[in-house]
């Protein structure tokens, strides 16, 4: 500031307003960033979760419908479980369906292997998310056996 003049010259508000701009963007970018982590973040959740529903459900399924291997059958992307339950992967919607009813979306892979006897491999991936993760969860469902004696 002048001796004796009151008041502000221009040059002090140009570097005042300068440094408000950058902290308020600082501020911005923060705040985006912590959104967007929070949204990705509810998406995962859901993810895993809808991943966690079809696994118990199908296991619930083998245990009701498939009590050994020769109950199991496998027609293209569906697998029928006895003759009443069928869990198919419709890869235009990236979907499973169990009976035609859709249970589970955003999913790039689903596979039972039957190689086994005594148990199946049922194996589902998610799609890559906004920040390139995916989901992937492997489980093997035995079948019972009858004891004896």
């Amino acid at each position: 500031m002048l001796k004796g003049k009151k008041g502000f010259t221009l040059i002090e508000l140009v570097i005042t307003f300068l440094i408000v701009v950058i902290v308020f963007g600082v501020l911005a970018n923060l705040v985006g960033f912590s959104t967007e982590f929070f949204r990705d973040e509810n998406t995962q959740v859901a993810t895993q979760e809808s991943l966690r529903l079809v696994a118990v459900n199908f296991e619930k399924d083998v245990r009701r419908y498939a009590l050994d291997s020769t109950k199991v059958s496998q027609s293209g992307d569906c697998y029928t479980l006895g003759s009443t339950v069928t869990y198919c992967y419709v890869s235009a919607n990236k979907e499973i369906t169990r009976n035609s009813v859709v249970v589970a979306t955003g999913i790039s892979s689903f596979s039972l292997n039957l190689s086994n006897s005594s148990f199946i491999r049922f194996n589902i991936v998610t799609i890559q998310d906004t920040r390139g993760q995916s989901n992937d969860l492997t489980m093997d469902i035995y079948y019972r056996t009858e004891r004896t004696g």
